[in-house]
């Protein structure tokens, strides 16, 4: 791989190779664009990118393509991006922007609790159908140990954090049994959803089979709601019938 031009070697920086900094920070400090017409080719170029790792993957994604594909030469890549990993982490960031603010999961005085999750895995499922051939190639690059860390960072502990604070926030207005161990509850809850998007719209989709937003809902919501207590056996039916729910196993899909 083509390396970026303007950096030279030196004796303080072959004295320094043993505990480097990650590249990708020390070139993002030095070739940062300022000019608009630089935010324009960046811009230009994370695009690119994202189109190029939902076609190709990450292993077969190349600097050329993305290059082409912007209209920008191969060279002047490198003044924006350091290295197809660098650019790869900064379209994986962007994208999750989106999910933080699907996954907004807080309940106000008075509104029911069954009603803000079932709201929350519906935008949830709908952003990870929207993005479902990026979060395939996230899926592959996570099993990479040298780049898994900071990617499974991204994708489960935000998502994981907000589910384990909004279940001590309804132990704490009395909504759910404070005996419930929130370190627990809370990663299987989140991790069940998040699986559950992966198989759907990656797995099941790359064979042709789609999956109804609205069953999902139902039967997510349904399972959050009986592992937490949420609502009384008499109340139990209310969201299944709304969204007619079939009960049969492979319902899910059609």
């Amino acid at each position: 791989m083509a390396q970026t031009a303007n950096i030279a070697s030196s004796p303080q920086k072959r004295a320094n190779r043993g505990h480097r900094r990650p590249r990708a920070v020390v070139d993002r400090a030095i070739t940062a664009p300022i000019s608009a017409r630089g935010q324009r080719t960046r811009a230009t170029l994370l695009k690119a990118a994202r189109r190029i790792f939902e076609r190709d993957g990450f292993l077969n994604a190349r600097i050329t393509d993305i290059s082409e594909l912007a209209n920008v030469s191969h060279g002047s890549f490198y003044t924006y991006f350091s290295s197809k990993d660098e650019i790869f982490r900064e379209v994986v960031l962007a994208m999750r922007e989106e999910f933080v603010s699907a996954e907004h999961l807080v309940v106000a005085e008075g509104e029911n609790p069954v009603q803000v999750i079932a709201d929350a895995t519906r935008r949830y499922l709908k952003s990870y159908r929207k993005h479902a051939a990026l979060l395939a190639t996230i899926e592959q690059v996570s099993t990479f140990r040298n780049k898994s860390k900071w990617l499974l960072q991204i994708r489960s502990s935000g998502r994981i954090g907000r589910t384990i604070d909004f279940i001590r926030m309804l132990q704490e207005r009395g909504l759910v049994d404070k005996r419930l161990d929130v370190n627990y509850v809370g990663p299987a809850l989140s991790l069940m959803v998040m699986r559950f998007a992966y198989i759907s719209f990656v797995e099941q989709a790359s064979i042709g089979k789609k999956t109804d937003i609205e069953r999902s809902v139902a039967a997510l919501t349904l399972i959050w709601t009986r592992t937490l207590g949420l609502e009384p056996a008499s109340r139990r039916s209310k969201l299944t019938r709304s969204t007619a729910m079939p009960l049969e196993p492979d319902g899910l899909s059609k």
